[in-house]
């Protein structure tokens, strides 16, 4: 009886050591696993990836990025630029070149050209649509029938406002500019309406004249605080 009894508390010790070795088993693989996941998380924080941060910009970012707005303010509400520059920018509608600082920012809906001459406060900034529908982005000022860029077009309420209109053609494609002086008293900007319209600015070049541009489709402007300063955004 008592040798049995000696067996089973053996056995029971035995199997209890068994046990401990599994959960210790068990304890190493689940470290090894949350150590394995941690590590690669780790890396991916390492990876720079500029797809990564591609985000949808609001449809009237132009409300907080106006001409005067601050670049520390800029870069708060935009983040960092893709790429930045300090160059000479010419621009349509002038011959001279203005020495300037260029910040640049693509985002899925739209690219954004905002230039500063001391690098301090906004100057000008143009703002592209890529056209996406789910994420319009629309012009300063409402419409009779569309300020969203890719549907916004040429209509006789802007043209009241026209200062200076003229088209480019390269070889790549070609687009019309048209500034405007517009705003309330004391609050007067420069605006300048781009679009992408071959068939429009073939019937400019044989005739000057801006009732080719009437009726067309704006897909880019830009607001500026100097006339005929008007840097656009290359869709190529």
């Amino acid at each position: 009886m008592y040798s049995k009894l000696k067996i089973f508390k053996v056995l029971g010790a035995v199997g209890g050591l068994i046990v401990l070795l599994f959960q210790k088993v068990w304890d190493y693989n689940d470290k090894r696993k949350e150590d394995a996941i941690k590590t690669t998380e780790e890396q991916k924080k390492l990876i720079i990836s500029p797809r990564r941060h591609l985000q949808y910009v609001e449809s009237r970012i132009i409300d907080h990025l106006l001409p005067g707005t601050s670049i520390e303010k800029m870069k708060d509400i935009l983040g960092v630029p893709d790429f930045t520059n300090h160059q000479s920018v010419m621009t349509d509608l002038i011959e001279d070149a203005i020495l300037t600082n260029t910040y640049s920012f693509k985002f899925l809906n739209a690219d954004l050209l905002l230039t500063s001459v001391d690098n301090q406060s906004i100057d000008s900034i143009t703002i592209s649509s890529n056209d996406i529908t789910e994420y319009p982005v629309e012009f300063y000022h409402d419409s009779p029938n569309s300020n969203v860029l890719g549907k916004m077009k040429v209509e006789q309420d802007i043209v009241n406002h026209v200062v200076f209109h003229t088209v480019s053609r390269t070889a790549r494609g070609a687009y019309f500019c048209i500034e405007l002086y517009w705003g309330w008293a004391s609050q007067y900007q420069y605006f300048t309406l781009f679009g992408n319209d071959f068939d429009a600015v073939i019937k400019y070049q044989r005739n000057p004249n801006l009732k080719h541009l009437i009726g067309r489709v704006v897909n880019s402007y830009c607001i500026s605080n100097k006339e005929h300063f008007a840097p656009g955004i290359s869709r190529f």
